[in-house]
C-alpha cells in the first residue's frame, strides 16, 4: 500500500478537530501521513491536535501566521511525503473506510483522481454528483465533466476527492490570495492536466456546516471582501478555460462560466447589500457595487455573451430580473428589489430610499 498525504488547514476549530483528527487516526488505511497546518489559530485547536501527536507519530504540525485557506492547502501540497494527496477540512470528519475505498478503486481503475459522495450536515442531507461508478477518459472530459466543473459547482470542493500529487505540482501561477472560491480555483487548475477521473457512488466525506466558521461571521468589512474575492476567483475561472488544450469549444465552456459568474455575484450582492443596508451604509454599498460592475474585465464578459443567453441558462424568473440588472450595470434597480425581496418594513424603507 502506497502512502496517502491528508491535508488539514486549521484556523479556530476547536469546537470541531478532535473529531476530524479521530476520524483520521481511526482509518482502516494505515499508511498515512497526517500534515495538519495551523494557520495561525487563536483559540484551543493547536493544544488539542498536540495532544493527538503524542498519541500518534503519523501526525505532523505545521504552524504559520494566518495566511489563509489557498495558501495553507498551496503549502500542505509542497510538503506532502506521498504521492496521493486527500484534504479534510478541519470542521468536517471522514468514514472510517474512506481512504481505504478510495485507494482501492484508485488502485483497479488507474484513474487520475478518484471522487467520493459527500453528506451534507447529516446523513439524511446528501449530495449526489452520481449514483454509480463512471470512469471518465480524457476524451470525455469534455462532454461529462466540464459542463458541471465551469457551470455549475458539483465539481467545485477539492476536500472530496483523492489526487495524485504529480497534477498539483504542475500548477503554475496561482493567484493564493484568492480566499473566496479557492477549492474552485485549484480543482480547475489541476482538472485541465487529468486523463481521467473516477466518480464513486459511495459516502465517505461528512461536510459540515457550522454558524461560527469564517465564511459565515458577518460584518460590513468581510462581506465586502468576500464579494470582491468572489468576483476575482471567478474572473481567474474564466481566464483559466483558456489553458485548456482539449477543449474543442471554449466559448461555450466561457459562457457557462459566465454565467456561473454572474449567478455567483447575485448571491453575494444581495448578500452584502442587504446587511449594509441594515447597517446604514447605503450609499457606499452603491457605489461599491457601481464599482465593482465598472471593471474592464465585467465589460469583456458582457462582449462575450449576449443578455438574451444569458437569461436562457437561468431557470428561475425572480433570477432573471437580478441577473439582467447586474448584466447591465443597473445598481439602482438591484437595490430596489432587494429592498422589496429582503428589507421588509417601514423604517428600512426609509433607510434606502434614494
Amino acid at each position: 500500500m502506497e502512502k496517502v498525504t491528508i491535508i488539514i488547514p486549521v484556523y479556530n476549530t476547536e469546537k470541531y478537530i478532535g473529531k476530524c483528527i479521530e476520524s483520521v487516526i481511526e482509518q482502516t488505511y494505515k499508511n498515512l501521513e497526517i500534515l495538519i497546518i495551523i494557520d495561525g489559530a487563536t483559540d484551543n485547536s493547536q493544544a488539542i491536535i498536540e495532544q493527538y501527536a503524542k498519541k500518534d507519530d503519523r501526525i505532523k504540525i505545521i504552524k504559520q501566521q494566518n495566511k489563509g485557506i489557498f495558501y495553507t492547502r498551496m503549502k500542505g501540497i509542497k510538503k506532502a511525503a506521498a504521492n496521493y494527496i486527500y484534504f479534510l477540512d478541519a470542521d468536517d470528519w471522514i468514514e472510517k473506510n474512506a481512504i481505504e475505498i478510495m485507494y482501492q478503486y484508485k488502485q483497479k481503475y488507474h484513474s487520475n483522481i478518484v471522487r467520493c459522495q459527500n453528506y451534507y450536515k447529516d446523513e439524511e442531507d446528501k449530495i449526489s454528483f452520481n449514483d454509480k461508478i463512471e470512469y471518465i477518459e480524457l476524451g470525455e472530459l469534455e462532454e461529462k465533466i466540464y459542463p458541471n466543473l465551469f457551470g455549475s459547482y458539483q465539481l467545485s470542493s477539492i476536500w472530496n476527492q483523492l489526487v495524485e500529487k504529480k497534477y498539483f505540482q504542475e500548477l503554475k501561477d496561482i493567484d493564493i490570495n484568492i480566499n473566496y472560491g479557492e477549492d474552485y480555483i485549484l480543482n480547475l487548475s489541476m482538472y485541465k492536466n487529468i486523463k481521467s477521473i473516477l466518480l464513486i457512488p459511495d459516502y465517505l466525506y461528512h461536510y459540515r456546516t457550522t454558524n461560527d466558521s469564517i465564511t459565515n461571521q458577518k460584518n460590513y468589512e468581510k462581506l465586502l471582501t468576500k464579494l470582491n474575492n468572489a468576483y476575482k476567483s471567478q474572473i481567474e475561472a474564466i481566464h483559466l478555460i483558456e489553458e485548456y488544450q482539449n477543449i474543442t469549444n471554449k466559448g461555450k465552456y466561457q459562457k457557462l462560466a459566465i454565467n456561473k459568474t454572474i449567478r455567483d455575484l447575485k448571491n453575494r450582492i444581495i448578500e452584502f447589500a442587504s446587511f449594509g443596508i441594515r447597517e446604514g451604509k447605503r450609499e457606499e454599498v452603491y457605489q461599491e457595487i457601481k464599482k465593482l460592475l465598472k471593471q474592464e474585465e465585467f465589460e469583456q464578459m458582457r462582449q462575450k455573451i449576449e443578455l438574451g443567453e444569458l437569461l436562457k441558462l437561468s431557470k428561475r424568473e425572480n433570477h432573471k430580473y437580478v441577473i439582467k440588472n447586474i448584466y447591465q450595470g443597473n445598481v439602482e434597480k438591484i437595490l430596489k428589489y432587494i429592498k422589496r425581496i429582503y428589507l421588509p418594513g417601514k423604517k428600512i424603507k426609509k433607510l434606502i430610499r434614494r
